[in-house]
């Protein structure tokens, strides 16, 4: 049973490590475990949406990586608005069955909560001649 359990464990870890961007992998080099790497390499593509209890504000915490793959999709559907009329995406975390978001809560977990699904829409509005 010990002999299983340590196989299952040192698969796992196997698996983390292959998941470390090479750009964090001198970290491991430098003595850090594979699961702390692993858990940077996570913060790294962080975009977590948070709402107060109120739901009076909306928190938005991310990597400067992930901020800048959001401002492309923002960009992506002000194209299509402009061309179509309208565009929308979906932005979920892994819970609610998407890969865009992360479910880590960042704030005070008593008076925050994850947002799981943020729909972005773009409308397409015509000037009138005012």
């Amino acid at each position: 049973m010990a002999i299983t359990t340590c196989f299952n464990i040192t698969k796992q870890l196997r698996r983390i490590h292959n998941r470390v961007p090479d750009s964090l992998r001198s970290n491991m080099a430098h003595g850090y475990s594979p699961l702390i790497a692993a858990l940077y390499a996570k913060r790294i593509r962080m975009l977590t949406l948070e709402k107060d209890e109120k739901a009076e504000q909306v928190l938005i915490h991310a990597s400067p990586e992930k901020l800048r793959w959001l401002a492309s999709r923002l960009e992506a559907i002000a194209a299509e608005a402009e061309k179509s009329g309208n565009a929308h995406d979906h932005l979920m975390t892994e819970d609610w069955g998407g890969h865009e978001l992360t479910n880590e809560l960042i704030g005070n977990p008593e008076s925050r909560e994850i947002i799981n699904h943020l729909v972005i829409y773009g409308h397409k509005i015509e000037k009138t001649g005012i």
